[in-house]
Formats: structure tokens, sequence, C-alpha cells
């Protein structure tokens, strides 16, 4: 036989052709992915800080990316095996020729492959891999598409499962154990997308057995809820699409035995930052977290709230289901952490798992067991079932033993990109102007079912009979909307710049976001609240008094009766139990904004912009593969920030020379705003500026922010002689 006569019977043999395209389509996914995505390799190449040198020189890093791989090849052999096996099972049952063969091999690979696309295109509406994601219409056409290759694909099956029965049966053996077996793997495989809803099964209940008098105590965190987002809040709480009276039922129901805290802030508009200023009850220039993912050798370890708790006996839990910009971990004092894995792999797993085939296994234990940086990860949008991770809580808080619990766990569906895996939108494209409002509130909507899942299973496991419980917000959010912004142009009152000047730099007339900007209060504005269950309970009501994240950790433990002074906190545990506010001398709450990469003009985020521009602020640690901000940053970002101080109804913001970088001669400046009337001003001589109490709150701000930005504004003489400055 010539060459030409083997090369012939090679491509006329279908197993050969078989592996040839197969193996295509598998490589071909990951070319389109690489064509879409806007993150991988390529992004880390194109930094100039020598990240990716670090990633592969990182073993743990290296050896989780080539798990991924092998994960990815072994479900695609299964598949593509299993489809195998179905084709040659029907070629006999027909009964078909080599010609009948590659026609029906052809057509139920397509099937299968179809099968596969429809199913992720449904399940998944974000995925790169999916279209017609948009509009009910489409949705349901794509569903009707599923349906229909699916169910031909379980009819080629069904055929293949009675050829292989046959061939049992002439070869007279009796395998009904295999057969059960066999049977029962391939209905698993079948039955993949429809068990998306993920291991959701409880544990048997069992009663906390907290067998002190000391409470448990829980924080219930919701990355991003604005107070106006909640209707118990006095908030609108209404659906901006069916008018429902409230978006967030459980969060009302909850609060409707608490004492709310209604002016309260966080000091960094960051989920990293708030938690450090929780956990610490400092502000970022006494905790020394400044930015996201800070290295904690900056913190004192033995100021964490964590670290007291533990002295008093309590065992400490953390879970949240986006870890991407947080590393808090066991190093902040913590027992056990709930949530997916953190670190690099976070950002380019996390990111880069989006395959139809894997996808659909993703939420599955399966998956959990595969890919541990995508499962129960909010930061994996595409793939993110909210279950997954109220899974992961329900699991770790099935047995805790006999000690005090201090659990605090934080739900981040509101964060943007604000969708999920299953939102199904039905109001034209996902992320426009007009719809991004819509898109938030399904992000709230569906977090507070999840705050309700997790209240009912604290009831159920008997947390709630001794407990302290806090819950709150990190941050809130801008969302695009004009009224947004503080400094409007008809309140100004003459200062030494024009309006106009001013919103072309960085008093937008529309903000989005959260942490780059203090010309509005959305961002910092947090929902906080306390509830007491025990012998003594909290007295319901409302405390306007200015309040900060920070006085989280100093009230608990006015709660349990137990001093833990803080360098600005204030405990307000009296007023909780009494239900009432108590005036606070000389209370001003303090706000910086984060790291800022590119401005965020538009709703479409410029997520490679961002990557290409942030990630060479980073590096990765080889030997544990967390990401860390580079120290050599730090001088430039915090001399970069803005500061702001709220006294009463005065609001000023201190904003650096590089705000104004579009104006000639560019220096810092500082505008002072009247919250109750709107009138503000960039002029702090001016006659409307001296009716605010201006010495008292540059005294305050220049005692906690003197190290990081100069106070001196050239309009103000006595800010550089006044004796209390």
């Amino acid at each position: 036989m010539d060459i030409r006569q083997r090369v012939k019977s090679t491509l006329l043999n279908f197993r050969f052709v078989y592996i040839f395209v197969t193996t295509i389509l598998f490589f071909s996914q990951f070319a389109y992915f690489y064509i879409k995505s806007a993150f991988g390799m390529p992004t880390l190449m194109r930094t100039q800080n020598g990240i990716l040198h670090q990633y592969i020189s990182s073993p743990k890093l290296v050896i989780e990316f080539s798990l991924f791989i092998l994960a990815q090849i072994l479900v695609s052999v299964v598949f593509f095996g299993l489809t195998y096996w179905v084709i040659q099972k029907n070629k006999k049952f027909f009964n078909l020729t080599r010609a009948g063969e590659f026609l029906l091999g052809f057509l139920i690979l397509s099937v299968a492959v179809f099968a596969v696309l429809f199913t992720n295109n449904y399940y998944f509406q974000f995925s790169k891999f999916s279209f017609w994601a948009y509009g009910a219409l489409h949705i349901e056409f794509g569903f009707l598409c599923y349906v229909f290759f699916a169910l031909v694909f379980v009819v080629f099956l069904g055929l293949a499962l009675f050829e292989f029965s046959r061939e049992i049966r002439r070869a007279n053996r009796i395998a009904r154990r295999w057969w059960g077996c066999v049977s029962a793997a391939v209905i698993m495989l079948i039955g993949v997308p429809f068990t998306l809803s993920i291991a959701n099964k409880h544990h048997d209940q069992v009663d906390a057995q907290n067998v002190t008098n000391k409470p448990n105590i829980i924080i219930i965190g919701i990355d991003s809820l604005r107070p106006d987002y909640v209707a118990a809040l006095d908030g609108k709480g209404r659906h901006f699409v069916t008018g429902q009276p409230s978006i967030t039922p459980n969060i009302d129901n909850l609060l409707q035995g608490a004492t709310i805290m209604t002016n309260s802030y966080t000091p960094l508009a960051r989920t990293f930052p708030s938690w450090v200023s929780i956990l610490t009850g400092e502000y970022p220039d006494q905790n020394g977290i400044y930015f996201n993912l800070m290295d904690p050798k900056h913190l004192d370890h033995k100021a964490l709230l964590t670290h007291q708790l533990k002295k008093m006996g309590y065992y400490t839990v953390f879970g949240m289901d986006d870890r991407r910009f947080s590393n808090i971990d066991k190093r902040y004092g913590f027992d056990a952490i709930i949530g997916p894995q953190e670190g690099m792999n976070d950002f380019l797993l996390g990111t880069f798992n989006d395959f139809p085939l894997t996808n659909l296994l993703v939420n599955s234990k399966l998956g959990r067991l595969l890919f541990p940086y995508s499962y129960g990860n909010r930061s994996a949008a595409v793939t993110y079932d909210p279950a997954s991770f109220d899974y992961l809580v329900d699991q770790r808080l099935a047995n805790l033993g006999n000690q005090p619990l201090f659990l605090a766990v934080h739900f981040c569906l509101p964060h943007w990109p604000y969708y999920w895996a299953v939102t199904h939108p039905k109001r034209g494209p996902y992320l426009r102007k007009a719809n991004l409002q819509f898109v938030y509130e399904q992000g709230v909507l569906r977090a507070d079912q999840q705050v309700g899942s997790f209240w009912n299973l604290l009831q159920d496991r008997g947390f709630l009979k001794n407990a302290i419980v806090i819950v709150l917000s990190d941050h809130g959010e801008s969302l695009l909307s004009y009224d947004a912004r503080l400094f409007q142009d008809d309140k100004f009152n003459p200062g030494t710049h024009r309006p106009a000047d001013l919103v072309k730099v960085k008093l937008k007339k529309e903000l989005y976001g959260h942490g780059a900007y203090l010309s509005t209060l959305f961002e910092n504005h947090t929902v906080l609240a306390f509830r007491v269950f025990g012998e003594q309970k909290n007295k319901p009501g409302r405390i306007d008094s200015l309040a900060s994240l920070i006085d989280v950790k100093p009230t608990l433990f006015g709660l349990l009766k137990q001093d833990a002074a803080t360098p600005s906190g204030v405990s307000f545990a009296d007023q909780i139990m009494q239900g009432k506010s108590f005036p606070l001398a000389d209370r001003g709450v303090m706000m910086q904004t984060g790291l800022n990469v590119v401005n965020l003009k538009s709703e479409q985020i410029p997520v490679q912009k961002m990557l290409d521009k942030g990630l060479n602020f980073y590096q990765v640690d080889p030997k544990t593969g967390l990401v860390t901000l580079q120290e050599s940053h730090l001088p430039k970002l915090i001399k970069d920030k803005a500061h702001s101080i709220r006294y009463e109804n005065w609001y000023l913001v201190a904003f650096p020379a590089a705000y104004f970088a579009k104006i000639d001669k560019p220096e810092p400046r500082a505008i002072l705003i009247n919250l109750q009337t709107g009138e503000w001003t960039d002029n702090l001589a001016s006659s409307f500026a001296q009716q605010a109490p201006l010495v008292l709150m540059l005294k305050q701000m220049k005692a906690l922010f003197t190290r990081n930005i100069d106070l001196n504004f050239p309009e103000l003489p006595a800010t550089r002689s006044h004796s209390g400055l």
C-alpha cells in the first residue's frame, strides 16, 4: 500500500476524523475566548511590573493553572467520548455503511454541540459563547432551541442504550448491576443542565450549642447597597420595572425590630478598606489600609476585633462570595473562611473559565472540585449562581461546637457588574444607561433573597436565641444619575472658578461606581443597624447622629459591656438600648477616595483599559499566590486622594491638584456645601463659607490626614497661621 492509499484510508477512518474534528473544536473555543476576552495571559504580558514573571515563578499558581487545563481536557474527553459511543451504537442500530457512519456521526456530533451551546446560552446569558441574550422573545427562542437539541440528543442516546442492551442480550450476559450503573451515569450526564440550582440541600438542622452566656455576634453585609433602595430605611424601595412596594422585603423584615443609624458613612467606599475599618474601628489613615489588596503587614493585628473576641472564647468565621479585591483570610484573626479561593488565579482562572461545556458543571459538586476558583465566586459573574455560595455557608455552619460565634457574611451580588448567571433581563441591551438602575435593582432583589435564606438558616440552627446582629453595607453606589451630584450649577456661590470648569474635571454631571468620587454621598452612605436578641433587647428606633463604620467595633464592645477604646470610633450602645439619639459634641465623619485608574464616564466600564493600567500597581507573592499593592506606588497614590468631612449639615471636600489637571496652574482646592440648602462654593474666604464651622472641620481633617494632604488653601490664609490648625 503506497502513501497515497494510506492517507486515503486514514481520512476514511471515522475514528481518526472524529478525533481530529473534536480536537479542533476543543482548541477553537480557547481561540474564540481569546478574541472576545478582556483578560488573560496577553494582559499579563502587557504589564510592565514583571507580574507575568512572578506568576510563572510561583509553583502554586502554575500547578493550579495546570490542573485547570487538565480539568478542561478531562471534561471534553468525557463528553466527546460519550458522543462517540452514541454514534457507534446508533451505527449498529441502523446497520449503516461507512458513508452512513460519517453522515450519522456528523449529525449526532452537531446535535450534541448545539445542545451544549444552547443550554449554555439559556443558563449563562452573559457567557462569551452566548447569543440572543437580550429580550424576552430571544430568551424564549433560545429555550426552545435548547430543549429541541437536548431532546434530539436524548433520542439518539436512548437508541444507543437500546442497542447496548441488545448486545448484552445477544452475548447472553446477565449484567443488571452494571446496566444499572451505566444507566445512572448516563442519566447524571443528561441531567447536568437541569441541576444547575446546585447542591443546595441543607444538612440536618442542629441547634447551635452555645453553652456560654456570651451572645453570638453576627454581621450581615450587603455589598454596594444604598440605603435609599431599602424600604425600611424610607428609601424608594420600589422595583424600577414592576413597581412592587419593596425590593428588599427580607431586609425590611429584619430591620423591623432594629435600631437604625440613618446617617452612617464608610471612611472609604471600597470593600476591603471598609471591612478593615469595621474590624479595627479605625480610619484608613490610622490602620494603614488605604486601598484594596494592601499588605496586612501595615495592620496592628492586636487591634482587630477578631483578635479580642478570640481572647473572649469566640469562634470566628468570615464569608464572602467575592474575594478578588479583598484578601481577608485567617491572617485577620478568623478561624474559618467561607468563599472561593483568593489570589492571582481568581483574577485569571475565575475570568478565563467561561466555556460552554464546563459552564454546565461549574455550579455542581463536581464543578466545586474541578474549578475551585469559579464555584461560589461572584467575581466569575458569567457563571455565578448565588445558591452555590448559600450552600457553602450552610455547609460550614452545620456543626460548630460549643463556643460562642462571631460570624460575618458579606453578600456581593449588588456589586458591579450587577448581573449573574441567571439574571434574564427583559429590557433590551443589558448594560445601557436606561437600564443601569434596573440591573442594579435586580442584584439588590436577589441579594435580599440570599439574606432571607441566611436569616432562616440562623433561626433554624438556633443562632439567634442569644445574639447581637448587625446589618450593614460596605459602601453605596453611583448609578449615572445627575441628581446624585451634590454640586449643582444653579446652587454655586461665586468663588475662584466657574462651575463649568469644575464640572469638566472631576465634579461630573453623572457619576458611576464607588470609591472614586466625593462629589456625591451616595457612594459613602451606608446601611447600618443593630438588633439584640436574648433577655435584654435593643429598643427599635432611629438614631440620626452622624455615624461611621468605624463605630461598629466600639458599639459592639459597648453592647458586650467590654472596654475597647478606638482612636476615632464612637460607641452607640446606650443609644441602641434606649432607641434614641444622644447629641455627640463636635462629631465629624471623615471620608476619602480609593484607587481610580480610569474615569468612568458611562455605563460601559472600559475593562481592558482598567486591567492594562491597574495591574501595573500590583504584585504577586510567588509563595502564596496572593495579589498585593506594590509599596513603591503608595506615596503617589495617597497624594492623589480626595478627602472630606461631614459635620452636621456641612460637607467639606479637599481635592488634590491632580483633580484639576485640565485647568491652568492646577493646585489643591476645597469645596464646601451646605447639605440642607444645596449652596456650595470653592472659596473658603467667602461670606457664605464663613457661616460654616470651618476652623473645627479643618482642624479635625488636619489631625487625621495631616501626613497625606495639604490643607493650606490659597484663598484662606487663616489655615496657614491659625494656632488651632
